[in-house]
């Protein structure tokens, strides 16, 4: 029996948010970069990374697991120019909440016994981030993913 891939998951949520996937609204600056988890340095922004945050599991008749995986979107360096972030932070959100409504599946499913039904966004904020040392203003935005586990439970 296959078990969900967290990490697959993870990037497949980085990939709706690449350079070349998601569109940059206008006059906003267009993203540099996305990754699955936390890099070691941010070498150029916008950027998005993937941090898982909690979940659960229910078992039915399968494992219904529920994970929230936080993307976060680093703006900039955190810096003396707050009107400039947070243009961006407004410019940026509608496009970043909408990004998974093509796919709600990520493109993973029914592999060996488990199955990535929806990743949908839950709720938002403006936050700083330290990566690596350095300060960034942020935006961090939980999306709840759901994943089914064909299981045999025996009592």
């Amino acid at each position: 029996m296959a078990t969900p891939d967290l990490k697959s998951t993870c990037d497949a949520l980085a990939a709706r948010f690449a350079p070349g996937t998601i569109t940059t609204p206008t006059n906003g600056l267009a993203m540099r970069a996305a990754y699955g988890q936390m890099p070691n340095d941010i070498p150029a922004t916008p950027a998005v990374f993937v941090e898982p945050t909690d979940g659960s599991v229910v078992a039915n008749m399968q494992w219904n697991h529920e994970w929230n995986l936080d993307v976060v979107f680093l703006v900039d360096k955190s810096t003396g120019d707050p009107k400039r972030i947070e243009t961006q932070r407004q410019l940026w959100l509608p496009t970043l909440l909408g990004a998974t409504h093509g796919q709600l599946k990520l493109g993973l499913g029914g592999e060996s016994g488990w199955n990535v039904d929806k990743a949908i966004p839950t709720d938002w904020r403006w936050d700083e981030v330290d990566v690596a040392g350095v300060d960034f203003a942020a935006i961090r935005i939980n999306y709840r993913v759901y994943v089914t586990q064909t299981v045999t439970l025996t009592a």
